[in-house]
C-alpha cells in the first residue's frame, strides 16, 4: 500500500518564505525607477511684493486703467467720480496712453447700458485692450 504524505502535526505552525516576495518587490521597484521619465517644467519667476520692481510698472507691463461703474450711475477712476466725459481724458493721460489696458468694472447693481457707454468712450480714446468685468459689493449684515 502506498504511503500518503501526512503533515507533521507536532509543529502546528505554518511558515511562509518571504524571500521570493521581497525579490519581486525589489524587481518592481527597479523597473519603475528605470522607466520613470522626468519632466523639466520651465516657469517664469514672479516678483515678490516686497521687491522694488513689483511697485513700478515696466515697459513690458503697461499700467492698467480701471474704470468703475456703480449702481448710482457714477463712473469712477481711482475712487474719484469722472463721469462719462472724463473717460477719454483719463485714458489719454495714463502713463502708457492708448497702450494701457482698460478694465471697465461693474460694481454691484451697475447698469449695462452705462458700462457699454464707458467701453465705447474708451474705444474712442484709442484704447487697444478693453475688458469688462463685474465685482459684487460686500454686504454687511444689519
Amino acid at each position: 500500500m502506498a504511503r500518503r504524505f501526512q503533515p507533521d502535526e507536532s509543529d502546528g505552525e505554518t511558515k511562509v518564505d518571504m524571500s521570493p516576495l521581497i525579490d519581486c518587490v525589489f524587481i518592481l521597484l527597479i523597473f519603475f525607477i528605470v522607466t520613470t521619465t522626468f519632466v523639466d517644467e520651465k516657469g517664469k519667476l514672479m516678483p515678490t511684493p516686497d521687491s522694488a520692481s513689483a511697485a513700478e510698472p515696466t515697459d513690458e507691463e503697461p499700467m492698467t486703467v480701471v474704470l468703475e461703474v456703480n449702481g448710482r450711475g457714477e463712473v469712477l477712476h481711482e475712487g474719484q467720480a469722472i463721469g462719462i466725459g472724463g473717460v477719454q481724458t483719463v485714458i489719454q493721460n495714463s502713463p502708457k496712453g492708448k497702450q494701457s489696458p482698460v478694465i471697465v468694472q461693474a460694481v454691484g447693481e451697475a447698469r449695462v447700458g452705462l458700462m457699454m457707454r464707458v467701453k465705447e468712450e474708451a474705444e474712442r480714446a484709442g484704447a487697444k485692450t478693453i475688458s469688462v468685468t463685474h465685482r459684487h459689493e460686500a454686504t454687511t449684515g444689519g
